[in-house]
């Protein structure tokens, strides 16, 4: 399952953050509106 949520503060988009899993590992990235990646991490 993948999820996209947009994080925003005031009405702008300052991030969105991605949820997905693979291989049974959870996944997380972070990345700005210009597609540039903020943080990443998995459980």
């Amino acid at each position: 399952m993948t999820e996209v949520e947009e994080i925003s503060y005031e009405g702008i988009v300052v991030l969105y953050e991605a949820e997905y899993d693979k291989d049974g590992v959870r996944y997380e990235v972070y990345a700005y509106p210009t597609g540039e990646i903020a943080a990443h991490h998995s459980d």
